[in-house]
Formats: C-alpha cells, structure tokens, sequence
C-alpha cells in the first residue's frame, strides 16, 4: 500500500515536472527554432536584395558618341555622303548589338539635332560632360576620316587612344583585333593620341577611344561604310571588342 502510494505521487510529480518545465521547453525551442527561420529567410531576403542591388551598380556601362550632328556635317565625301549621318548610323547599331549584350548604353546623341549650341568648343565639352557623369566605364567616340592630301591611298580604319592610360589601350586593342577581321575594311592600327591631341580625349575623364571608321575621300572606303550590310559587321566588330575588354577585366 505505501509503495503504490509512492508511486502515485512520483508519478504526479513526474507529471507535474513535464507540465511545468518540459511542456515550456519544448514550446520555447519551438517558438525559437521558428524564430530563427525567420531571422534567416529575411537575411536571405536582404542578402538577395543587397547583392540585386551591387550587380544593378556594377552593370557594365558604355557611352557611345556619334561624331558631329546638327550644325556640324564633319567631313563630306565627293558624293555629298556626310560624316554627321554615317556616325549615327554606325553608332546606333554598336549599341543595339551591346544592350543585347546586357551592357547599359548612353548616347550622347540619337538624332541629327543636337542640344548644345552651335560652338565647336561647347559641343566638345557637353559630350565629355555626358561622359564624365555617366558613370559609364568607357567612353567610344565614333567617327570618320577624310585626306585632303592622299584621297586615293589612304584608307582604313584607325583608333586613337591615350596611350598613357592602360585601360584605354586594353580596350583600343580590343576593338582593333575585331576590326582586323573585317572584310573589305584596312586596319591602320592604333594611334597614340599624344602624337596629335585631341580635345575630346583631353577632356574625359574615363577610358576613351576615338575610332576613325574609314576615309570619306577613298571610294572604296566609302563605298564599304555607305553599305548597310558592311555597318553591321563593322558594328558587331566594335561591340565584340568592347565586350570583349570587359571580359578581361572581370
């Protein structure tokens, strides 16, 4: 009799015990264990937002410049062709050819008309200030060439760089290797800015080329860069070689 009794109240008291100290322990391990999902769904949530964010800042960015435009024809070939509309034409399809690429495009001009004022000096230093603010990793000047001097011999695309600038030159080289692949098109190489300044160059801030895309005055350069065909393989050539600099900085 006094053992059952014994038993009976070890046996409350072994119940007592679970209710008051086991019972809670569980349900706050519970309560903590739930607690802690959730601190770490929501860290995921801000790591994936966080690193959503770096990669929307880190964006490969190119500002692409078609030379001249507006009150300014550039240079004008014998059969009236002028620079300003073969600049555009070209630049337009390197960019389509780099968004595809998912690299963010600014163009200082998508049009003939532009919104500075009719000033050599004021057109230079608005592009540059488009491209110093940008953010952009490089900036790409598109342009035409033209000899007064040897209309018929010289031909071919050039790319003047800052040789100084290491970036610049990694990117010039680039482009070039591409350009040297094109059919019916020279390359004359690169061209240390330093030989003939140039002002567009000596006002950015960013890595910069100047690509001279062919002679207006040559008839078979110009022949080549009126050809919509001959664009958009002199186009996918330049934007290969961007690409391609950014892959080899990453």
């Amino acid at each position: 009799m006094q053992k059952n009794f014994v038993q009976r109240h070890a046996l409350f008291f072994s119940v007592i015990v679970f209710c008051f100290v086991i019972v809670p322990f569980i349900r706050n391990a519970y309560a903590q264990e739930k607690a802690d999902k959730k601190q770490q769904a929501e860290t995921l949530v801000i790591r994936t937002q966080k690193q959503a964010e770096e990669k929307k800042v880190t964006k490969r960015r190119v500002v692409l410049d078609a030379g001249h435009g507006g009150y300014d024809d550039g240079s004008v070939a014998a059969d009236g062709t002028k620079e300003k509309n073969i600049t555009l034409q070209l630049t337009k399809k390197i960019g389509k050819l780099l968004e595809k690429q998912d690299v963010d495009v600014v163009y200082t001009r998508v049009q003939d008309k532009v919104s500075w004022p009719s000033d050599n000096e004021k057109d230079l230093l608005e592009r540059s200030r488009i491209a110093n603010t940008s953010k952009a990793d490089y900036f790409i000047s598109i342009h035409m060439n033209f000899s007064d001097t040897a209309q018929d011999s010289a031909r071919g695309a050039e790319i003047w760089v800052r040789e100084s600038d290491a970036k610049s030159r990694a990117l010039a080289k680039q482009v070039n290797k591409q350009l040297m692949g094109l059919k019916g098109m020279k390359s004359r190489g690169l061209k240390d800015e330093a030989e003939a300044p140039l002002s567009l160059m000596e006002y950015t801030d960013i890595p910069t080329i100047l690509v001279e895309a062919g002679f207006l005055s040559n008839d078979g350069d110009l022949s080549y860069l009126k050809s919509e065909k001959n664009q958009e393989a002199m186009a996918k050539a330049i934007a290969d070689g961007i690409v391609h600099a950014f892959d080899k900085e990453s």
